[in-house]
């Protein structure tokens, strides 16, 4: 399996392709004020911090405009305890471009967040563009 580190100077997309990340787990429902108020704390608690998810954003479109299936991107925070890896599943042609599924794990204050993730590429508007799931 081809690992490749992504340097800090690496290039990155213009537009974020997901909110705010958080390795949070096992919310409650909510029922009342103080369980959302809760399930705020709880997320902002393990949110990983912007430059991080910068971090990860690069490496996610360089696995997508690089890597081949079964090979994987990683990268790591050199000031907090926030990594991830991002690799590529699956490959498949859509239309006049192509979608690729890959898998994201990440690490930050002792919990990690799977995640699976598809995008496609289309050539006409020159991006690539994630599925909603």
């Amino acid at each position: 399996m081809v690992v490749t580190l992504i340097s800090l100077s690496a290039c990155g997309a213009t537009t974020p392709y997901y909110g705010n990340m958080t390795t949070a787990d096992n919310f409650r429902q909510n029922k009342s004020v103080f369980d959302v108020a809760f399930n705020i704390g709880k997320a902002n608690a393990y949110a990983i911090p912007a430059q991080d998810r910068q971090r990860h954003e690069r490496c996610v479109y360089f696995a997508l405009e690089t890597l081949n299936v079964g090979e994987d991107c990683k990268w790591y925070s050199p000031n907090s305890s926030a990594s991830g890896v991002v690799q590529v599943v699956r490959i498949y042609p859509a239309g006049s471009g192509s979608c690729q599924t890959f898998h994201t794990s990440l690490n930050y204050k002792g919990k990690t967040k799977n995640i699976q993730d598809t995008a496609c590429w289309y050539p006409n508007i020159g991006k690539w563009q994630f599925i909603s799931k």
